[in-house]
């Protein structure tokens, strides 16, 4: 059986988008003779986890696991150990604004950097014993491919480096990190020297070249999230005929809070009287004190925390329509969410929320579901969105073709690119 090396930050019981494309990939891979061989920290500093993931790790997959050292007691943002991913840069003190530029402009490209050396250093000797010829490295963070690209120069291999979000054109987060003119060419440095060195650059969307420093595109493929078709072996639909109960499920940032959309919904919750909005996962402390200003809509509005994966395919059965919240930023038109695929399996309607001209629109365009622009205005929303909700309330709804979408059916496009 081939053998592949998989380099990855993210690896169960770490929760999260990033954990699932690999974790899935790797489950999938032996079905085409293929052995996955990850290699990923021992104590990651990730504060959301899902026990639930473990038990996905397919049998014949091997784990290395070294330990990482991380300076987030240096840059967290009153956290304590590890990172909030929600928060980030947001806090507004003094002291986080530095911590932040501490994060963007001495840890570069990323915390995880002092992991690279101790890394290299491993997979030398694994690479030699167990006679690797390929290796995959995904990112971010994209110090993991920082690592594929010492390994590179030092040994013959295939290599693979899968972005799953933009580097040092992702301006979002430069801005965030405060990181100088000076120090933006050397992120750009390190993300050329990647590009040009590896074999195959792989992307989640279409378009992520278009964030990415420029190199020969004929060595870019395209392979997107998706969804395990296992995950929803059990799954029934629940949701009645009449009925409008909005669910949505991840991570919700500042850059997802959408004004205009929960005015629009407060609006309609006159029109419509079965309208519920529920949301899950972690808030910035942007979205749900949003949502809660509202008069009518906070009267049929449930927030809940983190919940683990099962649950949330538990609660998908339930809803009657599922909104994507894409971040309302320019680098995220060209990234599909991972939840859009899930969301897709279910054969529920769904509406989008996402900058306009973003990708995620491709994925969705074949049924007729709901695209909602961050520049809309609430009138605008509203006109869309009673329209809409007039379909769902008579199964006026087509849904999108799912099949291409599954993790087996991407596994076997990620099995051609290693053979």
């Amino acid at each position: 059986m081939k053998k592949v090396l998989i380099i990855t930050y993210y690896w169960p019981p770490t929760s999260g988008s990033g954990v699932q494309r690999w974790l899935k990939f790797a489950k999938y891979l032996p079905e085409f003779g293929i052995k996955p061989i990850i290699f990923t920290p021992e104590n990651p500093s990730y504060p959301l986890r899902d026990q639930s993931l473990i038990s996905e790790i397919h049998e014949d997959t091997i784990v290395h696991k070294l330990p990482i050292k991380e300076a987030y007691g240096l840059i967290s943002h009153g956290q304590g150990k590890g990172n909030n991913p929600v928060q980030s840069a947001q806090n507004d003190s003094y002291l986080s604004k530095f911590k932040s530029w501490i994060r963007g402009n001495v840890f570069i490209p990323d915390p995880k950097i002092s992991w690279v050396k101790p890394a290299v250093k491993y997979l030398d000797k694994l690479l030699q014993e167990d006679q690797i010829n390929t290796v995959i490295t995904t990112g971010p963070p994209h110090s993991m491919h920082l690592i594929g690209l010492e390994l590179k120069k030092k040994h013959k291999i295939k290599w693979i480096a899968d972005f799953r979000d933009p580097w040092s054109q992702f301006g979002d987060l430069m801005d965030k990190y405060y990181v100088t003119s000076g120090n933006r060419k050397k992120y750009e440095q390190l993300e050329q020297a990647v590009v040009n060195s590896c074999d195959i650059v792989l992307t989640t969307s279409k378009y992520m070249h278009e964030r990415l420093m420029p190199f020969d595109l004929d060595k870019m493929q395209v392979i997107t999230n998706g969804f395990d078709e296992s995950d929803f072996d059990s799954f029934t639909n629940n949701s009645l005929l009449a009925g409008l109960k909005i669910y949505s499920a991840g991570m919700l940032y500042a850059e997802r809070d959408a004004p205009s959309l929960w005015e629009a919904l407060d609006t309609l919750s006159t029109k419509y009287d079965s309208l519920q909005l529920h949301l899950v996962g972690v808030d910035s402390g942007n979205v749900v004190p949003s949502i809660r200003k509202m008069p009518r809509l906070s009267k049929r509005f449930t927030f809940e925390g983190f919940k683990p994966h099962p649950d949330v395919i538990a609660d998908y059965q339930e809803a009657n329509i599922l909104l994507l919240l894409v971040n309302n930023s320019e680098n995220a038109k060209a990234c599909i969410p991972g939840k859009t695929f899930e969301y897709i399996a279910t054969g529920k309607p769904i509406i989008c929320l996402a900058p306009e001209g973003a990708e995620v629109a491709d994925a969705l365009y074949e049924g007729n579901n709901l695209i909602l622009s961050y520049s809309n205005s609430a009138k605008e929303n509203i006109k869309l969105l009673s329209a809409f909700f007039d379909r769902v309330n008579t199964n006026d709804i087509i849904q999108s073709d799912a099949a291409k979408f599954t993790r087996r059916n991407l596994t076997k496009a990620l099995a051609n690119l290693i053979d």
